[in-house]
């Protein structure tokens, strides 16, 4: 249940979602699993047929489960890093005064058919939005560890497609956090705080929570989610099924499309705010996967070494030569 404020003996719910610690140590064990668990232990195999289990046949009836593209690279455990850092950085970018206040004609149709008429239910709105954000985050870390290392004993799968995750879900709130900051928008409920004195004394008025609506973080931080848990069921077969494979995304956009219209219900978001945040993070879970790991193959083993690939080919010319290189 999210906090109370009580004015004037009267709780009031706040519209700002509170510190989410629960859902943040949920997603910390995935981090702190994939940093700091021994690779080694991770990549073990599955026994060998000399020493059947229980699971064996099972396993025996689904495809290979292989990560056959480029593993995690120490650029991106720096850039992880930094997307990070910059998440956090976002939070003290000053926003009061406001930079963007009102609204345009479509945002008010959509406030005026979505937004639900009483606090109370606003704030419940809210706490569902904060349960369907804690979903998707845990969904990832379902496949990753439960799916791909636990229930196919592939543990080399499960770290890169953890790494994958963590630094989709950086970037993602990096530019997220960025743009919230730098936009400072007003919220909608941000009419109560002038409307109504003792609401305007609760935490939901305060400059910090309230001039930070585009676009929405719940919305791009869920779709981001959906988007790379796709990438992983497209490019792995994870539950070794197409069929299943692309429920698991159909139910992954239905979940993050749900977060999105609850935004919208307790007042926190405009139509604005969530569209983009859902097109961003869909980009963005899509992209980023695609363009530094499932478009290229793994080099062969044996031809690459610490810098990657590299082939040199001499090319004569009249009175020289020359030589090319791709590394």
């Amino acid at each position: 249940m999210m906090p109370t404020t009580t004015i004037h003996g009267t709780d009031r719910r706040s519209l700002v979602p509170p510190p989410r610690r629960g859902l943040l140590a949920a997603f910390a064990l995935g981090v702190a699993f994939t940093l700091f668990a021994p690779a080694e232990a991770l990549a073990q195999q599955a026994p060998p047929p000399s020493a059947p289990t229980a699971s064996t046949p099972a396993a025996e009836e689904l495809p290979p489960l292989e990560w056959r593209y480029p593993t995690f690279r120490t650029s991106e455990y720096i850039a992880t890093g930094i997307f990070a850092a910059t998440a956090v950085g976002g939070l003290f970018i000053p926003v009061d005064p406001p930079r963007w206040t009102g609204s345009n004609g479509l945002d008010t149709a959509a406030r005026d058919a979505l937004r639900l008429p009483d606090r109370e239910g606003r704030g419940y709105a809210d706490d569902a939005s904060d349960v369907t954000l804690a979903l998707s985050i845990n969904y990832m870390l379902f496949d990753s560890l439960v799916v791909a290392w636990w229930g196919r004993d592939k543990g080399s799968v499960a770290y890169e497609m953890t790494l994958v995750d963590i630094e989709t879900l950086a970037f993602t709130n990096a530019v997220t956090s960025i743009v919230k900051g730098v936009t400072a928008r007003e919220r909608p409920y941000a009419e109560e705080c002038d409307s109504d004195a003792k609401y305007g004394r609760t935490d939901d008025c305060d400059a910090d929570a309230r001039y930070r609506s585009f676009f929405s973080g719940h919305t791009s931080t869920t779709f981001a989610a959906a988007s790379v848990s796709c990438m992983h069921h497209a490019n792995l077969g994870l539950y070794g099924s197409p069929g299943a494979d692309a429920a698991a995304c159909i139910t992954g956009y239905t979940v993050a499309a749900t977060t999105g219209v609850l935004r919208i219900m307790s007042d926190n978001h405009n139509l604005t705010d969530v569209t983009v945040g859902a097109a961003f993070g869909t980009l963005a879970g899509l992209g980023l996967p695609w363009l530094l790991h499932y478009r290229l193959e793994a080099p062969p083993k044996g031809l690459a070494d610490a810098t990657g690939l590299v082939r040199l080919q001499l090319v004569p010319g009249p009175t020289s030569a020359t030589v090319l290189g791709e590394f």
